[in-house]
């Protein structure tokens, strides 16, 4: 137990610092590329934040271990609505663009009702519920069509930009990818392995693992992002990371994860979607109810305590 709990901080370690030195590096070549900075910081970056979770899947696929793969996409979604606003939004209110509530919102919520549609169709036809390559392909189109909307947003407005892309020169460029890139694959074959044994160990299920350690740890990226934005006040970048990250991981992690592997969901697993679909639409409530687009203080607090209540009965079902 030592052993494997050392060996997974060491993958989240891994995972998340060579998900940074990856996303300079493909930042710095998508410069070269004479992309935008704001057309790399839509793609490349909201990809760089997702990387952890998409590495854990790809090995969590190719060992089998299904549970994983689907507790961690839905876990890190959950996780980012409920525990990442909720914190942001306790630091600092978050007031919403209306580009966003127009946009990313509804395309946000879109994908949760299509991926509970998905099961339920695949219950009502088969009666076991299954994420399978025909769902896959449906996700990676509207994984285009996301890619599409956000270049169409930047036109008129590349010069805009929060924080300036760096191009380095090509030596640097090559060797950041390359460690970047070794460094999520070593990181993501460590906590998956490291999490199935300790899963083993403690004798309980994996998905549990998946929805609690393994996803709060490939959300870190998105956590500190969002907290330390909501600390300087600025609200676009604290909400737009999670609902991005969000759309990334149902979209584009778990539509390539299915793709090579179809994920069947056990029984006890439905209200992971469920739930999935409900977070989906608490911004997207939250939001166009209030009258000023904005997530206050106490609605956070609400945030944090769903988050928690919701950890305590997945558990608690394991006690059973």
């Amino acid at each position: 137990m030592i052993l494997n709990s050392l060996l997974l901080v060491i993958g989240f370690v891994a995972l998340i610092k060579c998900a940074d030195w990856f996303v300079e590096g493909a930042s710095s070549l998508a410069k070269r590329l004479k992309m935008s900075d704001l057309l790399i910081g839509l793609t490349v970056v909201a990809f760089g934040t997702s990387a952890p979770e998409l590495f854990v899947n790809l090995f969590a696929a190719a060992a089998d271990q299904t549970d994983i793969a689907l507790a961690n996409v839905l876990g890190s979604n959950i996780c980012n609505v409920l525990l990442i606003l909720g914190l942001s939004a306790l630091i600092y209110p978050l007031s919403v663009r209306s580009s966003m509530v127009k946009n990313e919102l509804p395309l946000n919520l879109f994908i949760g009702l299509v991926l509970s549609a998905m099961v339920y169709f695949s219950i009502k036809e088969t009666g076991s519920a299954v994420i399978d390559r025909l769902d896959a392909t449906i996700l990676i189109a509207i994984f285009l069509f996301f890619l599409w909307m956000s270049y169409k947003s930047t036109k008129g407005h590349e010069n805009e930009t929060g924080e300036e892309i760096k191009e380095l020169t090509w030596g640097k460029t090559i060797l950041l990818l390359s460690v970047g890139l070794a460094g999520l694959i070593v990181g993501g074959k460590l906590i998956v392995d490291s999490a199935v044994e300790i899963a083993s160990k403690m004798g309980i299920d994996q998905t549990i693992i998946g929805l609690t350690i393994v996803a709060v740890g490939t959300s870190l990226p998105e956590l500190a992002t969002s907290v330390i934005a909501a600390y300087k006040k600025n609200s676009d970048i604290a909400i737009g990371n999670v609902i991005g990250s969000n759309i990334f991981n149902i979209v584009f992690i778990l539509g390539i994860t299915s793709f090579i592997k179809e994920i069947p969901v056990k029984e006890q697993n439905l209200d992971i979607i469920w739930m999935n679909l409900f977070v989906s639409a608490i911004p997207f409530a939250v939001i166009y109810i209030g009258k000023k687009h904005v997530i206050q203080k106490w609605q956070g607090l609400v945030f944090l305590l769903l988050y928690f209540s919701y950890i305590g009965y997945e558990i608690s079902k394991t006690l059973k």
